[in-house]
């Protein structure tokens, strides 16, 4: 088993738990947490961003491809992409994170 995450940084490759199944629908993702019985609906930004979330593929990573695909500022592609990350992990989404121990990173 691997080590719950506690820090969410742009070094971090998080992946979906695989309890969580996914439905797009006009361009937007739906997840629904067959362990929780939750759904969560992810905007069409949040949606590529977790289409990347791969377990190998770091934040860093998934808002460089973000950030030139949109032509948008890397800066602020990889805060918004690390935000949404700290969320999905709050949420409970994701692997090997700890919802209740995820915490920025310290300056």
């Amino acid at each position: 088993m691997s080590e719950l995450i506690t820090v969410i940084d742009a070094r971090t490759a998080p992946t979906p738990r695989d309890t969580v199944a996914t439905e797009v629908l006009d361009g937007d993702v739906v997840l629904h947490d067959a362990a929780t019985g939750q759904v969560h609906l992810l905007n069409p930004t949040a949606s590529i961003v977790w289409q990347l979330l791969d377990g190998a593929t770091t934040i860093e990573e998934i808002a460089d491809a973000v950030a030139e695909a949109t032509g948008t500022d890397f800066g602020q592609v990889s805060s918004d992409t690390i935000d949404l990350v700290r969320m999905l992990g709050d949420l409970g989404v994701l692997a090997h994170i700890d919802p209740a121990a995820v915490e920025p990173p310290s300056p």
